[in-house]
């Protein structure tokens, strides 16, 4: 797909833009918006600095020490999705203008970065942070965030009930299938699983939970069925023996 710089002309408020270095005229960041050109400017608000990468935090800092400001130049407009809205335009059409101004992003900046200009994106752009990788130092500050932190009994319960129910897609579980293949646990970590859970299995906690959970079962003719097929298999392999 060929894209071109935008000329001046406003086409509609769904944009790809660049950041502009007025010293350097260089290109340091893409983003998208939806606003039109608020977003592009909302970076330089004190509020947001938190959010951005260290080195963007730092450029952004200095242009307000020195009085400067960055530019702001539209690299394309997307289609808007809800211009021309009418009852015939699905759900799923403006869905798919929003994919559009994602992979327009993406786009962009793999263009970018091929062209080398000195971008702060750490993602690859789009929805999420796909092509992210955080730096060791990152890490062990996350991790010493979170060392020796205790989560409430309702913070537990509200983790437990986002989960039920969930079911991952078969894409989820091919990716995690390729990440966990070839991986090893060292011995140490095993130890530890399997002393932890040894000890919930047998905390009468967790076998009261395994019994409210079975009373009152019933089981279908065909799930009988299987256990009764299974038993027999373990009993005939001698993977089970009678007591």
């Amino acid at each position: 797909m060929t894209r071109t710089l935008v000329n001046g002309q406003n086409l509609g408020s769904h944009l790809i833009y660049a950041l502009i270095d007025p010293l350097t005229s260089m290109v340091r960041y893409i983003g998208k918006s939806s606003t039109g050109l608020k977003r592009p400017y909302e970076h330089a608000r004190l509020s947001r600095l938190q959010r951005c990468s260290a080195t963007m935090r730092d450029w952004l800092e200095q242009l307000r020490t020195t009085d400067l400001s960055y530019d702001v130049v539209v690299l394309e407009y997307v289609e808007d999705p809800t211009s021309s809205a009418t009852p015939l335009r699905s759900h799923w059409e403006q869905r798919l203008n929003i994919t559009r101004l994602n992979d327009a992003e993406i786009w962009w900046i793999a263009y970018g970065r091929a062209s080398g200009w000195p971008l702060f994106n750490k993602a690859s752009g789009g929805i999420g942070s796909a092509g992210f990788r955080r730096t060791n130092e990152s890490r062990d500050l996350m991790r010493a965030a979170h060392l020796g932190k205790k989560l409430t009994p309702v913070h537990r319960a509200r983790i437990g009930a986002a989960g039920t129910g969930r079911r991952h897609s078969l894409e989820t579980r091919a990716k995690m299938s390729v990440a966990a293949t070839g991986r090893t646990i060292p011995n140490d970590v095993r130890a530890k699983i399997s002393a932890s859970t040894k000890l919930n299995m047998t905390s009468a906690d967790y076998l009261m939970k395994l019994r409210m959970a079975k009373l009152g079962k019933v089981f279908t003719p065909e799930h009988r069925a299987k256990i009764g097929a299974g038993l027999r298999k373990s009993y005939l392999t001698g993977a089970r023996t009678p007591k």
